[in-house]
């Protein structure tokens, strides 16, 4: 009879809670899942601006030359030479999961870099167009250049389109294609925790992925400060959640 009026006493639970014991069970796995999920995710994301060009001594050649096939200078080979030396002096003997821009600076960059490194600790390397610089027009055209800035200046830097080129927006529309898939491939086995991801890109590709992942708004960006040619930005997990560790405080918010 005990037997009884306890099972019916368990089945009376069940009917009333049952959906709040289901409720949690599934928050519990869910939960579960994210910690391991973030867990496996790579130890940092490493981004670095390339080297000096020759676009940045003499923006005027780009009149003649694709901003694609702009070269370092000598200056910008010693900055991607020392990028990989902070680099390995980071990461030790760590692995390296490496995107680059296809711009011939941005792979000339990597160039330098991987002196500084193992062939051990390559794991990839992948060119990637959506970490091309901003495109600001085939050739410039110095006739409409001047008009192009002070229109930029009224229409505001990120929602301006150069002719034949992008605006910030556009930029930022395929950084966040970018981040989904590499996020996706977190998620799915291509990378583990004992790597490190490094990204080989542009400027204002940079600052538009902080931007993006950070969840900034436009005028927040804005705030962000400029990278140096060569300079290296160290995003550092910290429970599964990427963070700053050498620039400028940012929004905790991660996407």
């Amino acid at each position: 009879m005990l037997l009884i009026i306890c099972l019916v006493g368990l089945m009376l639970l069940i009917f009333v809670y049952g959906h709040m014991i289901i409720d949690w069970i599934i928050a519990w796995i869910f939960l579960r899942h994210s910690l391991i999920r973030f867990n496996k995710r790579p130890i940092r994301i490493l981004l670095v601006r390339h080297g000096q060009s020759e676009g940045n001594v003499d923006p005027g050649i780009l009149t003649t030359k694709p901003d694609h096939e702009l070269i370092l200078t000598s200056l910008g080979e010693q900055q991607a030479m020392e990028a990989g030396k902070k680099i390995v002096k980071l990461i030790n003997n760590e692995s390296l999961y490496v995107y680059l821009s296809p711009y011939r600076r941005g792979l000339q960059t990597w160039e330098g870099i991987y002196k500084s490194l193992e062939d051990s600790q390559i794991i990839t390397i992948r060119q990637d167009p959506r970490l091309r610089e901003q495109e600001f027009g085939n050739f410039t055209d110095l006739s409409i250049r001047d008009n192009e800035v002070a229109e930029r200046q009224r229409v505001g830097r990120f929602f301006y389109r150069f002719r034949t080129g992008e605006s910030g927006a556009d930029v930022y529309d395929r950084v966040s294609l970018f981040l989904d898939m590499i996020f996706h491939e977190m998620d799915n086995g291509y990378h583990d925790k004992t790597q490190n991801i490094l990204i080989v890109s542009h400027e204002v590709f940079i600052r538009l992925l902080l931007m993006r992942y950070f969840r900034m708004t436009v005028d927040e960006h804005m705030n962000i400060q400029r990278f140096d040619n060569g300079e290296l930005v160290i995003l550092e997990k910290n429970n599964g959640i990427y963070t700053m560790k050498n620039q400028l405080s940012l929004p905790t918010k991660t996407s």
